[in-house]
């Protein structure tokens, strides 16, 4: 299966429409998503003032963005962007193995991809 346009898994951030068992770090970890932020039209992070968190961490605020490959966060130069620098979620369709993304604090950004689940969804039905 092909990734779909990011717009597509902006929209489906957006309107809450990921379930919450696919929403599972690269490393297996659950997220929980406390708040999902607004939609940022302007340029930066895809969404703002979201909230997650992994397993029993303390929770994460920033911001929210949205990749087709995990690569792609250091394809488009985020990590030399300040605007990026509290990015508290990166959703990738597929994950290629990139590094993740550090904050400003110097945690990780946890990853998370969708990819594979979709995909099993689909052959469910």
């Amino acid at each position: 299966m092909n990734p779909p346009p990011e717009s597509a898994v902006q929209s489906w951030w957006e309107r809450g429409a990921l379930l919450p068992a696919a929403l599972v770090t690269r490393e297996g970890e659950p997220l929980r998503v406390l708040v999902r932020g607004r939609r940022n039209r302007a340029a930066g992070p895809d969404f703002l003032g979201a909230c997650v968190q992994v397993g029993a961490a303390t929770p994460l605020r920033g911001a929210v963005e949205v990749h087709r490959r995990a690569s792609d966060y250091f394809l488009h130069g985020h990590q030399r962007d300040r605007r990026y620098r509290l990015v508290a979620l990166h959703l990738v369709w597929e994950d290629d193995g990139a590094p993740p993304p550090q904050r400003r604090d110097g945690r990780g950004v946890p990853v998370v991809a969708l990819g594979r689940w979709v995909e099993r969804r689909v052959l469910e039905l």
